[in-house]
């Protein structure tokens, strides 16, 4: 390759064996070529931070030594409109091309691991993108704003995708989501777009239902694995009961439909848990109330996200307190409070699959 551009900055890494380099003093009004080697060393990473900003920089060179491109590498080079990934990259860091606005193409190597969180973000001009198939995490937001996508292909080696990941990718077509996936994060995709492999779920992506998953305690056990929230059309406002006591009810994860068998069969079916045991919702007819916990799994993991529909009110639990109190929580706060079995509140149905 080429004799480097003068004034770049060398400094050792990975304990004095190679080097990453900065924009030093380098002028960017011409393209700058990075060199393979330094002091008889190899040149592997482009540092954090090396060229931020560096707003007037057009296109730089990279060499096949290059291994990865640290964090916020180029952030902010706005007049940056190319670039060649070699093929030697295994690691694009956090925000390290966040704001490359004048980018229309990035090719990513066939050596890509790991892209960071913010990697691409803003990158608002790139049309076309292939996701590499050695790719295995995408970070949180790393392609969010790339409005120019029409299609993307998520290989079957991609094991993680980041909250908000192609969040704002508005082109989009619909995204199937490979069976080597195991995490997916909040708002990666646009929900309305995303296929999911045949018993398949993630916590706030739907359920077979209808509702938001909100709860995957990682593997079946006890004929279940996820907790659904019913959709917000199927609300109600129910007192819990008389004031009776219900021994035997709990608190716990897992334990809602039980309390529910255990209040129907005290109660009969005119109060909170009867209304849920009587839905039927796209033909499930397994809804229960939900336990102290669970209620506030679904506050946590949909509400807190403005996911689900729910109202800033009480919400009943299926855990009783004493003969004359139930929990409830408040969905503007969050907090857990027992109130008066007669009293009035929200009433949100759950289900276990």
């Amino acid at each position: 390759m080429a004799k480097g551009t003068d004034g770049l900055k060398y400094d050792l890494v990975n304990q004095n064996t190679g080097y990453e380099v900065s924009k030093g003093t380098t002028p960017a009004n011409k393209p700058i070529i990075i060199s393979a080697t330094y002091n008889k060393l190899p040149v592997t990473k482009i540092a954090d931070n090396g060229f931020a900003d560096y707003s007037m920089m057009t296109e730089i060179k990279l060499p096949n030594t290059i291994s990865e491109i640290g964090n916020n590498a180029f952030k902010g080079c706005s007049s940056l409109n190319k670039i060649d990934l070699p093929n030697s990259i295994t690691t694009i860091g956090d925000n390290a091309f966040k704001g490359c606005s004048s980018l229309n193409k990035i090719d990513l190597p066939n050596s890509i691991t790991t892209i960071g969180a913010n990697a691409f973000s803003g990158c608002s001009n790139i049309t076309i993108l292939k996701i590499p198939s050695t790719l295995t995490k995408i970070g949180n937001y790393a392609f969010s704003g790339l409005s120019n996508i029409t299609n993307i292909v998520i290989p079957n080696t991609v094991t993680e995708i980041g909250e908000g990941a192609f969040a704002g990718c508005n082109s989009l077509d619909v995204v199937t989501i490979p069976k080597s996936v195991t995490k997916l994060g909040y708002f990666a995709f646009d929900r309305e777009k995303v296929v999911f492999p045949e018993g398949t779920y993630f916590v706030s992506y739907k359920g077979p239902a209808g509702g938001l998953v909100f709860y995957d305690k990682g593997s079946e056990s006890n004929g279940w694995r996820y907790l659904e929230a019913a959709p917000a059309s199927s609300e109600t406002k129910k007192e819990w009961g008389p004031y009776k006591s219900i021994n035997g009810t709990s608190t716990g994860i897992g334990t809602g439909k039980q309390n529910t068998d255990i209040i129907v069969k005290a109660l009969g079916k005119g109060y909170a848990a009867g209304f849920c045991a009587e839905l039927s919702i796209n033909g499930f007819k397994d809804w229960f109330l939900p336990s102290k916990d669970e209620l506030n799994l679904m506050y946590q993991n949909l509400h807190r996200r403005s996911l689900g529909g729910f109202d800033a009110e009480w919400y009943w639990s299926s855990s009783e307190y004493a003969n004359f109190y139930a929990w409830t929580q408040y969905f503007n706060s969050g907090g857990q409070n027992y109130f008066s079995k007669d009293y009035t509140y929200r009433v949100r149905a759950v289900r276990a699959f």
